[in-house]
C-alpha cells in the first residue's frame, strides 16, 4: 500500500462524519491546493486539453501519476494526462 496523501487524509476525515461541514470544506480546500492529474482523450494542443468524459459529465482526476496510470482504464502506453492545480481544474471544468 502506498503512503496516504494529504488528499487521502482529508477524504477519510470527511467520510468518517458526513455531517462535519468543516471536514468537508477541508477536503475541498486540499483538492484545490494540490496538483491533480487529469486523464486526457488526446495529446494536449498548446494550452488546450481534451479530458476523458464519463457519461458526458464527469472527468477522472488523480492526485498521483501512479494512480492515473493504474486507474485510467487504458493500457499504460496509451495513457495521457495533464498535471494541473486543483483550483485551476475546478474553475475550467465549471465552464464546460
Amino acid at each position: 500500500m502506498t503512503e496516504a496523501t494529504p488528499l487521502d487524509i482529508a477524504h477519510a476525515a470527511m467520510m468518517a462524519d458526513e455531517s462535519d461541514d468543516a471536514a468537508r470544506l477541508r477536503f475541498y480546500e486540499r483538492m484545490a491546493d494540490v496538483e491533480l492529474f487529469l486523464l486526457l482523450e488526446d495529446e494536449p494542443d498548446a494550452d488546450q486539453v481534451s479530458p476523458v468524459l464519463l457519461e458526458d459529465a464527469y472527468v477522472l482526476v488523480f492526485d498521483r501519476i501512479e494512480r492515473l496510470m493504474s486507474g485510467s482504464l487504458r493500457p499504460m502506453w496509451h495513457c495521457r494526462g495533464a498535471r494541473l492545480r486543483g483550483c485551476w481544474m475546478a474553475n475550467r471544468l465549471a465552464w464546460r
